[in-house]
Protein backbone atom coordinates (compact mmCIF):
# COMPACT_ATOMS: atom_id res chain seq x y z
CA UNK A 1 0.00 0.00 0.00
CA UNK A 2 1.27 3.89 -0.89
CA UNK A 3 0.44 4.91 2.85
CA UNK A 4 2.36 2.04 4.27
CA UNK A 5 5.32 2.46 1.83
CA UNK A 6 5.80 6.68 2.13
CA UNK A 7 5.46 5.93 6.12
CA UNK A 8 8.21 3.33 6.36
CA UNK A 9 10.34 5.89 4.28
CA UNK A 10 9.25 8.40 6.19
CA UNK A 11 10.39 6.37 9.41
CA UNK A 12 14.21 6.22 8.63
CA UNK A 13 15.50 8.94 9.45
CA UNK A 14 13.97 12.73 10.09
CA UNK A 15 16.28 13.64 6.93
CA UNK A 16 13.88 11.14 4.99
CA UNK A 17 11.14 12.75 6.99
CA UNK A 18 11.79 16.05 6.05
CA UNK A 19 12.35 15.33 2.15
CA UNK A 20 8.93 13.78 1.86
CA UNK A 21 6.77 16.20 3.74
CA UNK A 22 8.66 19.03 1.86
CA UNK A 23 7.80 17.07 -1.39
CA UNK A 24 4.16 16.66 -0.94
CA UNK A 25 4.59 20.60 -0.13
CA UNK A 26 6.17 21.76 -2.99
CA UNK A 27 4.36 19.90 -5.81
CA UNK A 28 0.93 21.73 -5.45
CA UNK A 29 3.36 24.99 -6.84
CA UNK A 30 3.65 22.62 -10.09
CA UNK A 31 -0.21 22.48 -10.43
CA UNK A 32 -2.33 25.35 -9.28
CA UNK A 33 -0.21 28.53 -10.05
CA UNK A 34 -2.23 29.52 -13.13
CA UNK A 35 -5.65 29.03 -11.06
CA UNK A 36 -4.18 31.94 -8.92
CA UNK A 37 -3.13 31.66 -4.51
CA UNK A 38 -6.28 33.22 -3.38
CA UNK A 39 -9.07 31.20 -5.12
CA UNK A 40 -11.29 28.25 -3.66
CA UNK A 41 -10.39 25.78 -6.74
CA UNK A 42 -6.82 26.39 -5.92
CA UNK A 43 -7.39 25.70 -1.94
CA UNK A 44 -9.37 22.39 -2.69
CA UNK A 45 -6.79 20.85 -5.04
CA UNK A 46 -4.07 22.59 -2.33
CA UNK A 47 -5.55 20.48 0.30
CA UNK A 48 -5.83 16.85 -1.24
CA UNK A 49 -2.22 17.12 -2.69
CA UNK A 50 -0.52 18.09 0.89
CA UNK A 51 -2.39 15.54 2.48
CA UNK A 52 0.55 13.06 2.97
CA UNK A 53 2.48 15.90 4.40
CA UNK A 54 0.27 16.26 7.14
CA UNK A 55 -0.42 12.53 7.75
CA UNK A 56 3.56 11.99 7.84
CA UNK A 57 3.65 15.19 10.19
CA UNK A 58 0.78 13.39 12.27
CA UNK A 59 3.05 9.96 12.29
CA UNK A 60 6.25 11.30 13.02
CA UNK A 61 4.82 13.40 16.36
CA UNK A 62 2.95 10.16 17.54
CA UNK A 63 5.69 7.89 17.39
CA UNK A 64 8.72 9.70 17.56
CA UNK A 65 7.79 12.20 19.62
CA UNK A 66 6.61 15.81 20.24
CA UNK A 67 10.06 17.66 19.37
CA UNK A 68 10.67 15.25 16.32
CA UNK A 69 7.41 16.09 14.80
CA UNK A 70 8.02 19.90 15.55
CA UNK A 71 10.80 20.29 13.31
CA UNK A 72 9.55 18.10 10.66
CA UNK A 73 6.29 20.42 11.08
CA UNK A 74 8.61 23.82 10.54
CA UNK A 75 10.15 22.54 7.47
CA UNK A 76 6.73 21.20 6.24
CA UNK A 77 5.23 24.94 6.52
CA UNK A 78 8.12 26.88 5.23
CA UNK A 79 7.70 26.79 1.50
CA UNK A 80 4.01 28.67 2.29
CA UNK A 81 5.55 30.96 4.97
CA UNK A 82 8.22 32.28 2.59
CA UNK A 83 5.60 32.32 0.03
CA UNK A 84 3.65 34.39 2.60
CA UNK A 85 6.24 37.05 2.42
CA UNK A 86 7.73 37.31 -0.97
CA UNK A 87 4.44 37.44 -2.38
CA UNK A 88 1.40 38.44 -0.02
CA UNK A 89 0.31 37.25 2.97
CA UNK A 90 -3.66 35.45 2.21
CA UNK A 91 -6.30 33.68 4.11
CA UNK A 92 -4.92 31.42 1.88
CA UNK A 93 -1.52 30.88 3.93
CA UNK A 94 -3.78 30.98 7.03
CA UNK A 95 -5.94 27.82 6.08
CA UNK A 96 -2.75 25.59 5.12
CA UNK A 97 -0.83 27.09 8.06
CA UNK A 98 -3.81 26.37 10.62
CA UNK A 99 -4.66 22.76 9.11
CA UNK A 100 -1.28 22.11 9.93
CA UNK A 101 -0.87 23.03 12.60
CA UNK A 102 -4.17 22.26 14.46
CA UNK A 103 -3.32 18.26 13.02
CA UNK A 104 0.38 18.92 14.85
CA UNK A 105 -1.65 19.68 18.11
CA UNK A 106 -4.10 16.62 18.19
CA UNK A 107 -1.33 14.48 17.15
CA UNK A 108 0.33 15.65 20.24
CA UNK A 109 -2.52 15.66 22.69
CA UNK A 110 -3.20 12.12 21.30
CA UNK A 111 0.33 11.06 21.99
CA UNK A 112 0.45 12.47 25.45
CA UNK A 113 -2.84 11.18 26.87
CA UNK A 114 -3.71 7.51 24.32
CA UNK A 115 -6.89 8.85 24.53
CA UNK A 116 -9.25 9.54 21.59
CA UNK A 117 -12.43 10.70 23.54
CA UNK A 118 -10.21 13.89 24.89
CA UNK A 119 -8.57 14.02 21.63
CA UNK A 120 -12.04 14.96 19.90
CA UNK A 121 -13.04 16.92 22.49
CA UNK A 122 -10.23 19.45 22.06
CA UNK A 123 -10.74 19.47 18.39
CA UNK A 124 -14.37 20.16 18.92
CA UNK A 125 -12.58 23.16 21.78
CA UNK A 126 -10.54 24.51 19.00
CA UNK A 127 -13.41 24.56 16.74
CA UNK A 128 -15.14 26.68 19.12
CA UNK A 129 -12.46 28.61 19.75
CA UNK A 130 -12.59 29.65 15.94
CA UNK A 131 -15.57 30.26 15.73
CA UNK A 132 -16.08 32.56 18.65
CA UNK A 133 -13.58 34.50 17.33
CA UNK A 134 -14.35 34.98 14.15
CA UNK A 135 -17.85 36.73 15.57
CA UNK A 136 -16.00 38.70 17.74
CA UNK A 137 -13.84 40.16 14.52
CA UNK A 138 -17.27 40.17 12.47
CA UNK A 139 -19.89 40.83 15.06
CA UNK A 140 -22.23 40.49 11.75
CA UNK A 141 -20.71 37.17 9.92
CA UNK A 142 -24.41 36.11 9.30
CA UNK A 143 -25.15 38.99 6.81
CA UNK A 144 -21.33 38.65 5.19
CA UNK A 145 -22.48 34.68 4.26
CA UNK A 146 -25.79 35.56 3.30
CA UNK A 147 -25.04 38.27 0.94
CA UNK A 148 -21.98 35.28 -0.12
CA UNK A 149 -24.45 33.07 -0.48
CA UNK A 150 -26.65 35.56 -2.38
CA UNK A 151 -23.82 36.18 -4.42
CA UNK A 152 -23.06 32.32 -5.52
CA UNK A 153 -26.79 32.13 -6.14
CA UNK A 154 -26.88 35.26 -8.91
CA UNK A 155 -23.87 33.64 -10.32
CA UNK A 156 -25.11 29.91 -10.65
CA UNK A 157 -28.53 31.38 -11.86
CA UNK A 158 -27.08 33.67 -14.68
CA UNK A 159 -24.38 30.68 -15.72
CA UNK A 160 -27.31 27.85 -15.37
CA UNK A 161 -30.51 30.03 -15.97
CA UNK A 162 -32.05 29.04 -12.88
CA UNK A 163 -35.88 30.18 -12.86
CA UNK A 164 -35.79 30.21 -8.82
CA UNK A 165 -37.80 32.33 -6.59
CA UNK A 166 -35.07 35.16 -5.53
CA UNK A 167 -37.41 35.71 -2.16
CA UNK A 168 -37.24 32.48 -1.18
CA UNK A 169 -33.42 32.16 -1.77
CA UNK A 170 -33.16 34.83 0.07
CA UNK A 171 -34.97 33.69 3.27
CA UNK A 172 -32.90 30.28 3.18
CA UNK A 173 -29.86 32.32 2.61
CA UNK A 174 -31.10 33.88 5.77
CA UNK A 175 -31.10 30.63 7.56
CA UNK A 176 -28.19 28.85 6.79
CA UNK A 177 -26.02 31.88 6.89
CA UNK A 178 -26.50 31.27 10.70
CA UNK A 179 -24.70 28.14 10.63
CA UNK A 180 -22.29 28.64 7.95
CA UNK A 181 -18.85 29.77 9.78
CA UNK A 182 -19.67 26.89 12.06
CA UNK A 183 -19.90 24.23 8.81
CA UNK A 184 -16.86 25.48 7.69
CA UNK A 185 -15.36 24.87 10.70
CA UNK A 186 -16.57 21.48 11.11
CA UNK A 187 -15.56 20.47 7.53
CA UNK A 188 -12.39 21.94 8.37
CA UNK A 189 -11.75 19.80 11.84
CA UNK A 190 -13.00 16.62 9.92
CA UNK A 191 -10.33 17.25 7.67
CA UNK A 192 -7.91 17.49 10.29
CA UNK A 193 -9.06 14.44 12.31
CA UNK A 194 -9.47 12.52 8.93
CA UNK A 195 -5.55 13.01 8.42
CA UNK A 196 -5.11 12.16 12.17
CA UNK A 197 -6.47 8.97 11.86
CA UNK A 198 -5.07 8.14 8.87
CA UNK A 199 -1.72 8.60 10.70
CA UNK A 200 -2.94 6.36 13.72
CA UNK A 201 -4.17 3.48 11.53
CA UNK A 202 -0.74 3.91 9.66
CA UNK A 203 1.37 3.75 12.70
CA UNK A 204 -0.63 0.58 13.76
CA UNK A 205 -0.21 -1.13 10.72
CA UNK A 206 3.59 -0.51 10.92
CA UNK A 207 3.68 -1.57 14.48
CA UNK A 208 0.95 -2.85 16.24
CA UNK A 209 -1.36 -4.11 13.57
CA UNK A 210 -4.36 -4.81 15.90
CA UNK A 211 -4.54 -1.56 17.88
CA UNK A 212 -5.97 0.80 15.94
CA UNK A 213 -8.81 -1.46 15.20
CA UNK A 214 -9.16 -1.94 18.76
CA UNK A 215 -9.85 1.66 19.68
CA UNK A 216 -11.77 2.81 16.43
CA UNK A 217 -14.15 -0.08 17.72
CA UNK A 218 -14.80 0.97 21.01
CA UNK A 219 -14.45 4.80 20.58
CA UNK A 220 -17.30 6.23 23.10
CA UNK A 221 -17.88 9.81 24.67
CA UNK A 222 -18.24 10.44 27.82
CA UNK A 223 -21.79 11.18 29.24
CA UNK A 224 -20.36 14.84 30.57
CA UNK A 225 -20.02 15.95 27.05
CA UNK A 226 -23.63 15.88 26.82
CA UNK A 227 -24.09 18.62 28.42
CA UNK A 228 -22.11 21.00 26.17
CA UNK A 229 -24.19 19.76 23.73
CA UNK A 230 -27.28 20.39 25.35
CA UNK A 231 -26.13 24.24 26.64
CA UNK A 232 -25.49 24.88 23.05
CA UNK A 233 -28.99 23.23 21.74
CA UNK A 234 -30.80 25.91 24.14
CA UNK A 235 -29.23 28.72 23.45
CA UNK A 236 -29.33 28.15 19.95
CA UNK A 237 -32.88 27.94 20.18
CA UNK A 238 -33.34 31.33 22.31
CA UNK A 239 -31.83 32.75 19.16
CA UNK A 240 -28.02 33.11 20.33
CA UNK A 241 -26.22 33.63 17.08
CA UNK A 242 -22.53 32.60 18.62
CA UNK A 243 -24.02 29.06 19.92
CA UNK A 244 -25.92 28.68 16.64
CA UNK A 245 -22.54 28.62 15.09
CA UNK A 246 -20.80 26.68 17.61
CA UNK A 247 -23.88 23.74 17.69
CA UNK A 248 -22.46 21.66 14.73
CA UNK A 249 -19.33 21.71 16.25
CA UNK A 250 -20.34 20.31 19.36
CA UNK A 251 -22.18 17.77 17.44
CA UNK A 252 -19.55 16.64 15.38
CA UNK A 253 -17.43 14.22 18.46
CA UNK A 254 -20.78 12.85 18.63
CA UNK A 255 -21.49 12.23 15.04
CA UNK A 256 -17.40 10.31 14.94
CA UNK A 257 -18.70 8.61 18.06
CA UNK A 258 -21.45 7.37 16.11
CA UNK A 259 -19.79 6.16 13.32
CA UNK A 260 -17.12 4.23 15.66
CA UNK A 261 -20.59 2.90 17.47
CA UNK A 262 -22.00 1.22 14.20
CA UNK A 263 -18.68 -0.04 12.50
CA UNK A 264 -17.64 -1.33 16.07
CA UNK A 265 -21.37 -2.86 16.96
CA UNK A 266 -21.27 -4.40 13.61
CA UNK A 267 -17.28 -5.71 13.89
CA UNK A 268 -18.37 -7.00 17.14
CA UNK A 269 -21.37 -9.43 15.93
CA UNK A 270 -18.44 -10.40 13.09
CA UNK A 271 -20.77 -9.17 10.24
CA UNK A 272 -20.53 -9.35 6.75
CA UNK A 273 -18.48 -7.34 4.49
CA UNK A 274 -21.64 -6.20 2.57
CA UNK A 275 -23.11 -4.24 6.14
CA UNK A 276 -19.97 -2.11 6.34
CA UNK A 277 -20.05 -1.19 2.50
CA UNK A 278 -24.02 -0.34 2.90
CA UNK A 279 -23.39 1.25 6.35
CA UNK A 280 -20.48 3.79 4.64
CA UNK A 281 -22.55 4.21 1.21
CA UNK A 282 -25.34 5.66 3.51
CA UNK A 283 -23.01 7.73 5.28
CA UNK A 284 -21.37 9.30 2.28
CA UNK A 285 -25.35 9.48 0.64
CA UNK A 286 -26.21 11.73 4.00
CA UNK A 287 -23.04 13.57 4.27
CA UNK A 288 -24.25 14.80 0.04
CA UNK A 289 -28.03 14.69 0.22
CA UNK A 290 -29.51 14.76 3.51
CA UNK A 291 -28.95 15.30 7.19
CA UNK A 292 -31.19 12.96 8.65
CA UNK A 293 -28.99 9.88 8.84
CA UNK A 294 -26.14 12.27 10.30
CA UNK A 295 -28.53 13.20 13.06
CA UNK A 296 -29.25 9.50 14.12
CA UNK A 297 -25.97 8.94 14.76
CA UNK A 298 -25.38 12.13 17.02
CA UNK A 299 -28.68 10.51 18.83
CA UNK A 300 -26.94 7.07 18.98
CA UNK A 301 -24.18 8.04 20.07
CA UNK A 302 -25.59 10.60 22.75
CA UNK A 303 -27.64 7.20 24.11
CA UNK A 304 -24.01 5.39 23.84
CA UNK A 305 -22.65 7.68 26.10
CA UNK A 306 -24.77 6.61 29.00
CA UNK A 307 -26.01 3.68 28.15
CA UNK A 308 -22.96 1.57 26.59
CA UNK A 309 -24.55 -0.16 23.69
CA UNK A 310 -21.31 -2.19 22.65
CA UNK A 311 -20.51 -3.67 26.35
CA UNK A 312 -24.66 -4.90 26.43
CA UNK A 313 -23.70 -6.37 22.68
CA UNK A 314 -20.20 -8.16 23.70
CA UNK A 315 -21.67 -9.85 26.62
CA UNK A 316 -24.59 -12.94 24.79
CA UNK A 317 -21.25 -13.48 22.35
CA UNK A 318 -18.85 -14.38 25.58
CA UNK A 319 -21.75 -16.36 26.92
Amino acid sequence: MLFEKLGNFSMRSRKHAIVLTLLFMCIPFLFVSSLGWGKIDAIIVIDILIVPSIVIIALITLHKGIAEGAIVFLWAVLPYVVMGFVTAWSPFTDVILCGCFSVWILAVILRCYANWTLTLECAALMGALAVVIAHIVMPHIDLWWTKRIMSDFHNFSNIYHLNWSVNRVQQSAEVVAQYMTGMRVVIVASICLIELILARSLQAKLYNPKGWHNEWNYLRLNFLAIIPLAVCMILAGWGSSIFKDVLPIVMMPFLIAGISLVHGSLSIRKASTTWFVVFYILLVAAIAISPIFLMLLVIAAVIDSVINFRAKIAIPLEN
